[in-house]
């Protein structure tokens, strides 16, 4: 009689959980039924775990490698806003601080205060040192655009940094290397709230892509927060750095090729910095591309020292003049 006492037990059990599972959404469901594998569950503690996840009281984490590389490719192509919807749906797919280290390939530097010439030179050697077979070179664009931040100071454990502040805090005078106790993190502080210094609200990208038919894609190579209040003698160095840093690195233009273009969106201050740049040579007969480019009417033939063209946001550039026409 005890015998039967249980299966009927158990069969009331089961008959449980194919209700749930038949009448209601169930997060997870399949790494719940992983679980009570792996663990050796019974039914009964099935049953708490199925109805626990229904009330959103437990969410089995046991994600396989495809979901990891399927919530990847949504977070890729749908964004934070995609992944969010799935994760809270029954699919219950990883968040996005979950898959965090399983996309991060590259570990980039991240630079605090003034931009040293190190920090350009680690990232490109991390970025391009590994070539695909048959790589070739190819002309490179050196492309730049701002980041929006939520505004607030991190710790950089590899550093040993306060990151967060704006370029500009590397004039300020104490170390923003937190160090062994807490008076740099209140002299910070304080200097924020008089207003010597303050957080940065962007981040400013600097890329390099390979114009080519394999391997292209603009690599972040400099990452630097900003409060975009320099001057475009700062913009214009920052471009200097970069562009001196690509032709010193062995991983750079001994690699992958000289850069050809100069981009950048409508920063009222990064305009007169590429002019600075790439208005320095006018094209003659003795440059190679002049054959090509020479005998084209209206064409501005000025490009940089070393052949490179400025590229704005053309979006930037037919909003100014749509507006143009409409107040001339």
């Amino acid at each position: 009689m005890r015998v039967i006492s249980q299966s009927r037990k158990r069969q009331q059990t089961w008959r449980s959980i194919l209700n749930l599972v038949g009448t209601r959404d169930v997060p997870g469901l399949h790494r719940i039924f992983r679980n009570a594998k792996l663990l050796h569950w019974g039914t009964e503690k099935l049953l708490k775990k199925i109805s626990m996840a229904i009330d959103g009281s437990y969410h089995p984490k046991n994600f396989s490698e495809l979901e990891f590389n399927l919530a990847a490719a949504i977070y890729e192509l749908g964004g934070g806003a995609a992944l969010y919807a799935l994760q809270k749906s029954p699919f219950a797919f990883p968040s996005r601080t979950t898959i965090l280290e399983r996309r991060q390939d590259f570990k980039l530097h991240i630079t605090v205060g003034e931009i040293p010439m190190l920090d350009i030179l680690a990232n490109i050697e991390i970025m391009f040192k590994d070539v695909p077979p048959g790589h070739r070179k190819a002309g490179i664009t050196l492309s730049m655009d701002e980041v929006a931040l939520d505004g607030r100071l991190v710790y950089l454990t590899e550093t040993d940094d306060i990151a967060g502040l704006c370029e500009h805090a590397a004039t300020w005078g104490p170390s923003l290397k937190m160090g062994t106790k807490l008076d740099i993190v209140r002299a910070i502080k304080q200097a924020i709230h008089d207003g010597e210094i303050h957080i940065g609200q962007e981040l400013l990208i600097a890329a390099f892509s390979r114009n080519d038919e394999t391997n292209y894609g603009a690599w972040p190579t400099l990452a630097v927060v900003t409060c975009k209040r320099g001057t475009f003698r700062d913009a214009a160095l920052f471009i200097e750095k970069l562009r001196q840093g690509w032709k010193m690195s062995e991983f750079g233009e001994a690699l992958h090729g000289s850069i050809v273009s100069i981009a950048s969106d409508g920063d009222p201050k990064r305009r007169p910095a590429l002019y600075l740049h790439c208005m320095e040579h006018e094209l003659t007969e003795v440059d190679p591309i002049f054959e090509h480019l020479g005998n084209l009417p209206g064409l501005n033939l000025w490009t940089g020292s070393g052949g490179e063209t400025q590229d704005l946001d053309y979006k930037h550039n037919m909003k100014r003049k749509f507006i143009f026409m409409i107040f001339a």
